[in-house]
């Protein structure tokens, strides 16, 4: 038996990475035959990340011509069902592998129980305490700034968002909701900041994107390169002209898919990027060949209060739901209204560019993906 409260931060975090996170058995049957015998061979107080049950990926995801990128990527690698291509976990379940790559746990004293508790004796706060099982007080930038409180006096001048802005809470820069898992996103647990490079060399969706839903990648490179001096990618010309979300939702493979659906469903990014622009979208969300992707787009346009009502069942025949599906299209090209917007494909009518939307789907990234929660 060992009290986590006195081990250092590094190995009171371990005890929770025996479990949360990717481990030899989840690859091999013999080292899960093993596990089922004889247990699991780290012993509490040891140190997970030197063990051999543990497995981390360490990329560049700034290049692409990393070999240990390549090794990870490709749809025939079963990594991919854990990750991104540079390794980054984004399936729920394996948070500490996010944990252990973070300047936060090797150059500080982070850990699991930093911002989580696993006992909550409050019976008022339970029910919210079930869900991510965070202190009540690391629901806010008091997650960051109990140890980065020369950030907080910075202000505006370091997040470059008006003060009360969802642009304003650390969280959503530095750990966004890039992982998916129980029909839902949750926050990365690798802590980093916003980069379009990263984005265009792993696919993973940046931090801005995933509020400024309507704006392009150009828009967030340009951005990322006046405040910060990032480099600006190369980028192709959907990323310049289109939005990033969309281009994900549309033509990305299936976690993107569902993460950009989940997204939409944002009430910080509805009221950062609108939703008139949205119905269109989380329709097409509605025929997705993946039942979790067709799921979290209605649940997503269920929230836009002119479509709080609408029904569909999201498993049922295709056939009936491309019908209903249609109809809901036909009606909503009648009411809308509104100026162009080119990047989420609303041309001069306005009318959603239907075409547009057809081309991008065709090179949808279509390879089967298996997430392994």
């Amino acid at each position: 038996m060992m009290n986590p409260r006195k081990l250092s931060a590094a190995t009171r975090s371990d005890l929770c990475g025996q479990c949360h996170g990717v481990s030899r058995r989840d690859f091999s049957r013999q080292s899960e035959s093993n596990f089922l015998t004889m247990g699991c061979g780290f012993r509490p107080g040891n140190s997970l990340v030197d063990s051999d049950s543990l497995i981390l990926v360490k990329a560049d995801p700034e290049s692409r011509a990393s070999e240990e990128f390549k090794v990870w990527d490709g749809p025939q690698n079963r990594m991919a069902g854990f990750s991104w291509p540079d390794g980054e976990v984004r399936v729920s379940g394996r948070e500490f592998n996010g944990l252990v790559e973070s300047p936060c746990y090797q150059r500080g004293e982070l850990g699991c129980v930093s911002c989580h508790s696993m006992h909550e004796k409050n019976e008022t706060r339970r029910d919210d305490w079930r869900d991510d099982q965070l202190k009540p007080e690391m629901h806010g930038n008091r997650a960051c700034t109990q140890c980065h409180s020369d950030v907080e006096k910075h202000g505006p001048a370091h997040t470059h968002h008006l003060h009360g802005s969802p642009g304003t809470e650390c969280l959503n820069c530095h750990m966004p909701h890039t992982v998916y898992g129980l029909l839902k996103t949750i926050r990365s647990h690798r802590i980093s900041s916003p980069s379009a490079s990263v984005s265009v060399n792993t696919g993973r969706p940046n931090a801005c994107n995933l509020c400024h839903l309507d704006k392009t990648l150009e828009w967030t490179a340009d951005h990322l390169s006046d405040w910060f001096g990032h480099a600006v990618p190369e980028l192709s010309a959907n990323q310049r002209t289109i939005s990033a979300a969309l281009l994900d939702l549309l033509s990305g493979d299936a976690a993107q898919r569902a993460i950009q659906a989940s997204a939409f469903g944002s009430d910080q990014a509805q009221k950062v990027s609108g939703t008139d622009w949205m119905p269109p979208a989380l329709m097409i969300g509605l025929g997705d060949p993946y039942d979790a992707v067709r799921l979290i787009s209605e649940r997503s346009l269920r929230t836009i209060p002119e479509w709080s009502q609408f029904e569909v069942d999201v498993i049922g025949p295709p056939e009936i739901r491309a019908g209903i599906i249609g109809a809901a299209m036909g009606r909503l090209e009648k009411t809308l209204t509104g100026v162009p917007r080119p990047a989420v494909l609303f041309d001069e009518n306005p009318r959603f560019n239907t075409n547009g939307a057809v081309e991008l789907i065709q090179r949808r990234e279509n390879r089967d993906v298996m997430l392994l929660e």
